[in-house]
Order: structure tokens, then C-alpha cells, then sequence
């Protein structure tokens, strides 16, 4: 039991870690020059709630490595990584819907304020965000074919879902024209901070019971796949193992989770009398079923060694 515990104490650990460090790249990297300490602390929470499954997988892969060493048992380790892992996604999850951080809506950062931002023709700058308000939001349409040109509103209208400005008649684009060019991992598709805001926002979108299978099914996967690419006994040859199974996992769930990937399942769902099933739950279940797939080879391998 000590054992077990010490593992677990490196699970969380990891995750930390990995939470911190990629918290810590993506905040300084996006946050605009001269950013006040109360700035960088709200994007860091953002970025944290947006973040979380990178660390999430990263604790899992190291996790299993640690449980195996020292409880030398790969069910258990199998087991242990499964469910801390779906306890940290989950409890991040939540987290999310509380809305702690007022600078994340809809799984999307909120724009850069108190500096002008532009969008080709246009030009947009807000005093600061208060919910689905803009305060003191001043907007610019050089292409205007008549006048005004110059737009203002004390409070104008915000919507955090479009990322839009309203300003009387006048919308200005405000979220995508504020993303930074820097992007986080962009190399690994499923990794970019837009990919993971679509994902996020669609759990976020259903209802907490539906939420946890959808994580559940991507703990299983992530479990399944580091339980595997712990087979080979040397050390680098795992190493590269796992970062290949952390590719194929995000590559799965970027690809399962495609519009046509969903349009497929629902289709699916409904030719086995589940028509009210959404498909991002029948994505879950199958990321499950390949999860139990890998996990089962797991431990038919390491079951032919230990012979």
C-alpha cells in the first residue's frame, strides 16, 4: 500500500509538472507586453483550465512507468493510472463550470483588452470585458463607404460564443483577430489551442453525467495506449513508445471527433435504435472499446514474459 501511494503521490506529481510547464509556455507566449501581474495570473488560470488534458496525458503515460516499478503488478498500474486519470479530468471539468477564471467563456480565452486589435479593414479597442459586455469599446472601419467611420460605445455588446463586438449597427471580430500567431505544439495536430477549445467547449456543453463518459472514454484510451507502449524493456525504446502513443491517442480523438466522424456515428447509433444518442457519446465508447483493446494486449504480453 506504501508503494501504491508513493506512485500516486508521482502521478500527481507529473501532472503538476506538466500542468505548470505548459501553463507557463502558452501564458507568457500569448499574453501582450506589459501585461500587470493580475493579468498574467488570470491567463495563467485560463490557460490552465484549457490545458489540462496535455497534462492529463502526460501524467498517465509517466504514471503507469511509476505504478509498474514499484508495485511491479500491471493490472494494478493498468487500474491506478485509469482512475486517477479520470479523476483528475473530471475534477478539471467541473472546474470549468464553475468558471473560476472570468477570462475564459465558452472554452475560449477572452480577447486581449485595452489595446488595439485589428482584423483587416477594421480596428477594435476595449477598455476591459464584464461578462457579454465590452466597457469603452472604441471601433475603427477604414473601408467604410460612408460616413461614420469611427464607432464608440460605452458598454457595447459583446458575444463570447462569435467573438464579436457590436457597437451599434457595426460588429467588429475581436477573438480570432486576438488569438496570437504563437501556437502551442502546433506540430501535433489535436494539440493547438483551437482544437482543444472546440473539444473543451463541446464537454462543456453537455450535461455533467454525459461529460464523465466522454472523459472516462479518453482515460480509458490514454490508459490503454501507455500500458502498451510500456512493453519494450529498454528504456529508450519505451521512451519513444510512449510519446508515439500520445500522438496516436490525440490523433484518434482528433480524427473520431471530426464532423464526419460524428456524422458517421450518429448514423451509426441510429441503425442500432440509439438515434437519441449524441455522438460525441458514442465517440467516447468506442475511444472505451480501443482503450480495452490495448489494455488486453498489454496484459497478454506482459503475461507471455513473466512465462
Amino acid at each position: 500500500m506504501k508503494n501504491w501511494f508513493g506512485a500516486a503521490g508521482r502521478f500527481c506529481a507529473d501532472f503538476l509538472l506538466v500542468l505548470i510547464l505548459v501553463v507557463a509556455i502558452a501564458t507568457l507566449g500569448a499574453s501582450p507586453a506589459g501585461t500587470d501581474a493580475g493579468g498574467l495570473l488570470a491567463a495563467a488560470i485560463a490557460a490552465a483550465l484549457r490545458l489540462f488534458p496535455i497534462a492529463a496525458i502526460a501524467a498517465i503515460f509517466l504514471g503507469y512507468h511509476a505504478f509498474e516499478r514499484r508495485t511491479g503488478r500491471r493490472f494494478l498500474s493498468l487500474l491506478s493510472v485509469l482512475v486517477l486519470g479520470f479523476g483528475v479530468l473530471v475534477g478539471f471539468t467541473e472546474l470549468r463550470r464553475l468558471d473560476l477564471a472570468p477570462g475564459l467563456r465558452y472554452g475560449k480565452p477572452l480577447p486581449p483588452y485595452g489595446m488595439v486589435v485589428e482584423n483587416g479593414t477594421s480596428s477594435l479597442l476595449v477598455g476591459h470585458y464584464e461578462g457579454s459586455s465590452a466597457v469603452l469599446a472604441l471601433g475603427y472601419e477604414a473601408d467604410a463607404q460612408e460616413a461614420p467611420r469611427l464607432f464608440y460605445s460605452p458598454r457595447a455588446e459583446y458575444s463570447p460564443e462569435t467573438g464579436t463586438v457590436r457597437i451599434g449597427s457595426h460588429a467588429f471580430k475581436s477573438l480570432e483577430a486576438a488569438e496570437p500567431a504563437w501556437r502551442f505544439l502546433p506540430s501535433i495536430p489535436g494539440l493547438e489551442g483551437r482544437r482543444l477549445d472546440e473539444r473543451l467547449a463541446g464537454l462543456d456543453g453537455l450535461q455533467l453525467p454525459l461529460a464523465l463518459i466522454v472523459a472516462g472514454g479518453m482515460a480509458f484510451l490514454a490508459a490503454g495506449l501507455a500500458g502498451f507502449a510500456s512493453l519494450p524493456r529498454w528504456p529508450l525504446v519505451g521512451f519513444f513508445f510512449g510519446l508515439a502513443g500520445v500522438v496516436i491517442l490525440v490523433l484518434l480523438d482528433a480524427a473520431l471527433m471530426s464532423p464526419p466522424a460524428l456524422l458517421l456515428a450518429g448514423k451509426l447509433a441510429a441503425k442500432l435504435g440509439l438515434a437519441k444518442v449524441a455522438g460525441p457519446l458514442v465517440v467516447a465508447c468506442l475511444e472505451a472499446f480501443l482503450g480495452l483493446v490495448f489494455t488486453v494486449l498489454a496484459l497478454v504480453a506482459g503475461r507471455r514474459e513473466a512465462e
